[in-house]
This record gives structure tokens, sequence and C-alpha cells, in this order.
């Protein structure tokens, strides 16, 4: 074996210093060479060439795959939308793209949408996602708009409670001598003196010309009685149905036809 390493390391010496002198004697032996150990070598790399393509086209394929399932996801929550809106209102379906400005009143929950007024969305329209009422439309501009949302002063709507639809009112913040809310919960407080229950459905009223709250939209559930303290009408807390701290395609409600 040693001899044999011997001549191989003396013949390599000689085809080098050949190589040196007269490149055009031994291009023939390069060249059969790598005729030779052409399929060798393309064989001995493929391993680590192949696993870096097969890593390549599995991280393209699962950036797609992610992709499909965000669009598929996407379209059915604007599906869901489409078919909560109010049979006789049309929907404009939008995105939320931003939270509160700075120039929003103290205490307000708001969000900017990716629709305005060259939409057909303007101020003082319901919003709504596909599990209920959002909030209402505040300010636009010709591409965004800005919506306070439940929870925020300036959303008081007029509700029915229960299968009895009660008239009602909802808040954002619980009265004097009432239990703090959770965070998100709402006061609802009853005219007269109809008896409340929780699980109860609240809806809304609705107002003149569909603005600012259309009919019938359902906005949440009472998940709490407030005990009888001699206040006039009887009061509840109020969980929306909509998922306010994570709202991603909403819709705001407008009349068919031109504003």
């Amino acid at each position: 074996m040693r001899r044999l390493l011997l001549v191989l390391l003396v013949v390599t010496s000689l085809v080098l210093v050949v190589d040196l002198a007269r490149p055009q004697w031994t291009s023939p032996l390069v060249d059969l060479g790598a005729t030779a150990l052409g399929p060798v070598q393309s064989v001995v790399q493929w391993p680590t060439g192949g696993a870096a393509r097969a890593r390549a086209e599995r991280d393209e394929a699962l950036m797609l795959l992610d992709r499909a399932r965000s669009e598929r996801d996407a379209l059915a929550g604007r599906l869901q939308l489409q078919e909560s809106a109010p049979a006789t209102q049309e929907l404009v379906l939008a995105r939320v793209v931003g939270v509160s400005a700075g120039s929003a009143p103290v205490g307000a929950r708001e969000v900017t949408i990716d629709r305005g007024e060259d939409d057909g969305v303007r101020a003082d329209r319901s919003v709504v996602a596909a599990e209920g009422l959002v909030g209402r439309v505040v300010s636009t501009t010709a591409t965004t708009a800005d919506v306070a949302l439940l929870g925020d002063p300036r959303v008081v709507p007029g509700v029915r409670v229960g299968e009895d639809r009660v008239l009602g009112a909802l808040d954002a913040r619980a009265a004097p001598g009432l239990p703090v809310r959770p965070f998100g919960a709402l006061t609802l407080t009853v005219l007269g003196e109809a008896p409340v229950a929780v699980g109860d459905e609240v809806r809304t009223v609705g107002s003149p010309g569909a603005g600012p709250y259309v009919a019938d939209v359902l906005v949440g559930r009472v998940t709490a009685v407030d005990p009888d303290d001699g206040r006039l009408g009887s009061t509840a807390e109020v969980t929306p149905l909509a998922p306010l701290d994570r709202l991603d395609h909403v819709g705001v409600v407008v009349p068919e036809g031109p504003p």
C-alpha cells in the first residue's frame, strides 16, 4: 500500500511539473479525468445541494400554506359578515388598520378602518362584526374612517332585551353604587321594572334613517343582574359578543342607494 501511494505521489508530481511547462500535453489527461470523475463528483455533492434545495422548497411550501390559510380565514370572515348584514342594508367590508388616534377623547375606544368616503362610508353608521355590533363611525376621510367601539362614552345604543323585547339603553360605565364592571362590559338600564335574566340577548332598537344604529343587530348577552337598590329601572351587566380586542374584518352598514 505504501509503495502504491508513493507511486501515485510521484506520478502526480510529474504531471504537475509537465502541466506547468507544457499545459497542452496534459489537457487531454485533465479532460479525461473530468469526464471520468464528473459523475462521481456530482453524486458526492448531491446530498448537500439536494438537502438545501429540499429545505428551500419546504420553506416556500410552508409560506404558501400560511398565505392560503390567511386568505381562507379572511374570506370566511367576509362571508360571515355578508350573511349577518341586515336584509335591507348594504355592507361595506373593511379591515381594521389602526387603533385609538391621539386626538380621541379621554376614555375613547377607537379603531381606524381602511374604507372611507370614497367607498360610501359616512359618520354615524353602524359597524358590525360577524358576531354582532362593534360600534359606530365617528369621522371619515376619503380612504379611512374612525370607529368608536362599544364601551366608548360616545356609543350609547338603545336596545331591546330578552324574548319580551324590553326597552333599555347601554352605557359604557356603571352608575354610582353599582358593582365595578369587568373590562369591556357594559351597563344595561331597563325602562320600568321589567325583569332581566342572565343569558338574555340584547339587540339594537334602531335609529331613524338607520343611523347611527340599525335595528335588530345583536349586541351581546346579559352576564349579571344588579341587586335592586331602589334605583329607577333595573340594571345589569352586558358582555358584547364581538371580539373588540382583536377585531380584523368588519362591515359598515350603509343604506341602499345614494347617501
